[in-house]
C-alpha cells in the first residue's frame, strides 16, 4: 500500500509540474530561423503527451485492482484517455504539416572541416518526415586521397556531420552517410541527403541550431 500511495505522489507531483511550465497545453519555444517551430511543435506534444499519460496513471491508481466493477472504470479511463491521445497525435501531424510547408526550400548553413578531402557547397531542407527533417546537400570531392571511400564497381564517400547550435556546440551525436560517386577522382560532384531527427530530448537545443558542420572521421 506505501508504494501504491508513493506513486500517487510522484504523478501528482508530475502533472502539477507541467501544469507550472504550461505543460497543459504545451509551452511554446522561440522558433529557428532555419527550422522555424519544428523544435516548439515536439517540444509542445511532449509536454502534452507527459500530461495525459500522467494523469491517465493517476486515474487509474485509484483504482482497486480486486474490485470488478473497478476492472470497468479501468476499461472506460484506458477509452478516453486513448481517444485524447489520439487527437493528439492527430494535432501534431497536422501543426509539421502546416510547417512543412514554410521550411521545405530553405537553406541550410554549413561549414566543411579542413580535411574530409571535400567540400559541401550547399544544403537546403527537402522534406519533413514528422519530426525528421531532410536536408539535401551537394559536395565536391577535393582530396581523394583524404576522403573516406568505400566500394569498388560502385564507389561511395561516406560523410560524417555535426547539428551545431549558435554557441558552437554540437547537438546530439555524429551522423555519417553513405553517397554514390561516379568516380574516384578529385573534381566528382555528388549529392546526398542528411536527416536530422528532433526528439522530445534536444528539442530545446534545436532552437538554436545554426549549422551542418561536415566533419572527418576520427
Amino acid at each position: 500500500m506505501k508504494t501504491l500511495n508513493l506513486k500517487k505522489v510522484a504523478v501528482v507531483a508530475l502533472i502539477a509540474a507541467l501544469a507550472s511550465c504550461g505543460g497543459g497545453s504545451g509551452s511554446k519555444l522561440p522558433a529557428n530561423e532555419v527550422l522555424g517551430n519544428v523544435p516548439s511543435i515536439v517540444h509542445q506534444y511532449a509536454q502534452r503527451d507527459s500530461v495525459i499519460e500522467a494523469e491517465e496513471d493517476a486515474a487509474m491508481s485509484k483504482l482497486n485492482p480486486a474490485s470488478e466493477a473497478d476492472w470497468k472504470k479501468a476499461a472506460k479511463i484506458a477509452e478516453d484517455f486513448k481517444a485524447r491521445q489520439k487527437e493528439l497525435d492527430m494535432q501534431y501531424e497536422e501543426a509539421l504539416a502546416q510547417e512543412q510547408a514554410l521550411i521545405v526550400g530553405k537553406d541550410v548553413p554549413v561549414e566543411t572541416e579542413d580535411g574530409t578531402g571535400y567540400e559541401v557547397t550547399g544544403a537546403k531542407i527537402v522534406e519533413l518526415q514528422k519530426s525528421q527533417i531532410v536536408v539535401e546537400f551537394e559536395l565536391k570531392i577535393t582530396d581523394i586521397a583524404a576522403a573516406t571511400i568505400t566500394g569498388f564497381s560502385k564507389p561511395q564517400i561516406v560523410v560524417f556531420s555535426q547539428e551545431i547550435d549558435k554557441n558552437g556546440n554540437q547537438i546530439g551525436r555524429n551522423s555519417a552517410f553513405y553517397i554514390d560517386i561516379t568516380s574516384k577522382e578529385n573534381g566528382v560532384t555528388a549529392k546526398g541527403k542528411s536527416y536530422m531527427q528532433i526528439t522530445r530530448h534536444d528539442a530545446r537545443q534545436m532552437v538554436d541550431f545554426a549549422k551542418i558542420k561536415f566533419v572527418k572521421n576520427k
